[in-house]
């Protein structure tokens, strides 16, 4: 291919905001729901939370070094139902088992039992937004990234360099890094792929640390029938 060709090529990729495939495959989970005694912070997957958030740890034996972190769980418990994110891990939690905000646990159950019997499974998040990107600790000869505000969980994340889009690498605290060989171009360009498979491919803008960054796309809504279950 000639190199008119190649840049033809990479200028349609470039444009393309994503490609869809389907929704992601069930995960679920039944077990105890307990919850924080924190007001707000950023647990595990580097990712901050208030007191009136609804979200959640998941469990050591699901935790899956990070991969569901930014994934939102419908829960259910003897109150009611709400949907969480997962923002951090519960080192000591049984698998099947959550532990909330106080706001999430009061949405599904009275907070004074403590420990109540919950069942739950992956939704897409109630984004509305573009996916945001954050660096952390980067420059043109490392980069460190995390993708925020995804609408699906993220399988994998690559980053173009030497013209062509190599692999980063997940790390256990929700970013991806890699190491160019030389320095990286900038505006940072990426490809996400979300558990569904769909793909994204965006400007992550210049290095900039510690500062969101928005993306210009979203992944697809799922069809509405796809996560029916017994909860509902």
């Amino acid at each position: 291919m000639s190199l008119l060709a190649r840049a033809a090529c990479f200028a349609m990729l470039t444009l393309a905001p994503s490609v869809h495939a389907a929704c992601p495959a069930p995960f679920t989970g039944t077990g105890d729901g307990t919850y924080y005694t924190e007001i707000g912070g950023s647990g595990a997957c580097a990712l901050e939370w208030i007191a009136t958030d609804h979200i959640a740890a998941i469990n050591a034996p699901q935790w899956a070094g990070s991969a569901h972190c930014g994934e939102c769980l419908a829960v259910t418990g003897p109150l009611g139902s709400t949907v969480v994110k997962v923002v951090s891990q519960c080192p000591d939690c049984a698998e099947g088992d959550l532990d909330f905000s106080y706001a999430a646990m009061a949405a599904i159950a009275d907070p004074i039992l403590g420990r109540v019997p919950i069942q739950w499974e992956r939704v897409e998040c109630p984004t509305s937004g573009p996916v945001q990107f954050q660096f952390e600790g980067s420059n043109p000869y490392y980069l460190k990234l995390q993708v925020r505000d995804h609408r699906y969980g993220i399988q994998s994340v690559s980053v173009f360099h030497d013209g062509a889009y190599q692999p980063m690498t997940r790390g256990s605290d929700n970013h991806f890094i890699y190491t160019p060989g030389g320095p990286a171009v900038e505006p940072i360009n990426v490809r996400i792929t979300a558990t569904t498979g769909e793909v994204l491919q965006q400007s992550a803008g210049y290095i900039m640390n510690d500062v969101d960054l928005p993306g210009t796309a979203q992944f697809a809504f799922c069809p509405d029938d796809l996560f029916k279950n017994d909860f509902e």
